[in-house]
């Protein structure tokens, strides 16, 4: 009967030794994917905080120029009721054609005097 235990006994310390090897293994294994998952996460949040940084670089860039569009749409339509203001005022003084002529030869006489 002893032969008997002595055999059993040495089947499970076997058994639970290749249980506890299949454990270890496994737990490195889901330490190794873990460590991988953690650096992924890492990266991603760098790169999340990179492209929020750009995009609000971006945005700065955007509202910049769109502050400059306006500011140039707002010259030009200056510039443009000038140039009404101007055309009417010159059509007004130019009621026949001889202020269209004085008004040549004004500027014919400035251009060579």
């Amino acid at each position: 009967m002893p032969l008997v235990f002595d055999r059993t006994e040495r089947e499970l310390n076997q058994r639970n030794s290749q249980a506890m090897l299949k454990f270890t293994k496994k737990h490195r294994s889901l330490q190794h994917k873990l460590a991988k998952a953690e650096d992924l996460v890492d990266s991603y949040e760098e790169k999340c905080a990179n492209s929020s940084c750009e995009l609000q670089t971006k945005q700065c860039i955007l509202g910049n120029l769109k502050e400059e569009l306006s500011s140039t749409n707002e010259e030009f339509r200056v510039q443009e009721l000038e140039a009404r203001r101007t055309t009417h005022k010159r059509s007004i003084q130019c009621d026949s054609l001889t202020d269209v002529t004085n008004i040549d030869l004004e500027a014919d006489n400035e251009e060579l005097g």
